[in-house]
């Protein structure tokens, strides 16, 4: 009975990331006034990699409700939690809207003209919290998180090189995304009071297994095929990662987004282990860092981190952070209300 009682508790949490998103915000701003177009690239990179890291909890949660799966009611609330910090994150997307010359090269053409590209914004945005706000459970929530989903890929990202298109880009997002988002998931259930039993972790971890395996083909397929064809319109965004150094961190996004996760995960024993996964889980989220920055950077400056890029990792990261903790202190960490929580608790697996 105790364990159903348990709530979040995230003074510490709070104590820690408000003052570092503060720092960070401050940080850069003076880097804007500085060099405008490396600061909002890092700015853009860094908010990309906080959007869909909720947009994937989020995902994750209504993949639970679509499924009538009874094991994720254990951890539907830490999911929850991560996809409540939204309404910051649209705030923070407010800077970008802004000084969205200095971010998107062709930003007064007809689709990518501001009013416009705000617009659709605004909707893809408001669509995500809608949906993590009133908790929906319609099947159709998928629907509306993977067109939203897709098209905010093409405009945030696939944009910033106007002269290349994929047709498998948002489906490369997507899958990034809720590889992300659940190990953002698990590391909460290893870091909280979560009565996460090492069948819940063996089940997250046979997900994230799913989902990283599914990353790494469509990132394999999209790569060869455009290679393949050598369209000189297509081939470009691989030959900038190529390049000047960038072929280091393209390997380090094959490492740690698919090869280290993937080799780990195969063990059933070890995806019982909460704190191997709690370990594997950030370092998928390292991973999902490192591939927005991978996404975003090679069109402004090379492969060098900037300063720029540690001020707006603090300034986007803590002040996410602090929104989601905020709004989680107090809460129940179980859904107390679900009748599937019961024999979500009792969930055990023997393959």
């Amino acid at each position: 009975m105790a364990a159903l009682d348990r709530r979040f508790d995230a003074r510490a949490t709070i104590a820690v990331a408000l003052p570092i998103g503060i720092a960070g915000a401050i940080a850069i701003a003076i880097g804007v006034a500085i060099d405008p177009d490396r600061a909002l690239a890092s700015y853009l990179a860094m908010w990309c990699a906080a959007a869909t890291l909720a947009f994937g909890a989020l995902a994750f949660v209504q993949l639970g409700y679509a499924t009538h799966a009874r094991w994720p009611t254990v951890v539907r609330h830490l999911g929850d939690a991560i996809a409540r910090g939204l309404p910051a994150i649209a705030i923070l997307v407010v800077p970008l809207l802004v000084f969205a010359r200095h971010v998107w090269p062709d930003a007064e053409q007809a689709w990518l003209a501001r009013p416009f590209f705000a617009a659709r914004t605004i909707i893809y945005l408001g669509a995500w919290i809608a949906i993590a706000e009133t908790r929906a459970r319609s099947p159709v929530t998928l629907l509306i998180l993977g067109l939203t989903g897709t098209f905010a890929a093409f405009d945030w990202l696939m944009s910033l090189d106007p002269t290349w298109w994929s047709s498998g880009f948002g489906l490369y997002v997507l899958t990034r995304a809720l590889a992300g988002g659940l190990a953002l998931t698990i590391l909460l259930a290893w870091r909280t009071s979560a009565p996460v039993t090492p069948a819940h972790f063996h089940a997250l971890g046979r997900v994230l297994h799913a989902f990283v395996i599914l990353w790494a083909y469509i990132a394999f397929f999209q790569a060869m095929l455009i290679q393949i064809a050598n369209l000189p319109s297509e081939v470009t965004f691989y030959l900038a990662r190529q390049r000047d150094g960038w072929r280091t961190v393209t390997w380090l996004l094959v490492v740690t987004g698919f090869a280290v996760p993937f080799c780990v995960l195969l063990s059933r024993r070890i995806k019982r282990h909460a704190g191997v996964m709690g370990a594997i889980a950030i370092v998928v989220v390292i991973a999902h860092v490192i591939d927005m920055y991978w996404l975003v950077i090679p069109r402004i400056a090379g492969p060098v981190p900037s300063w720029t890029d540690l001020a707006a990792l603090a300034a986007i990261g803590g002040l996410s952070t602090s929104m989601c903790a905020w709004r989680a202190h107090g809460a129940p960490i179980l859904p107390v209300e679900d009748p599937l929580l019961a024999e979500g608790l009792r969930y055990e697996t023997t393959t």
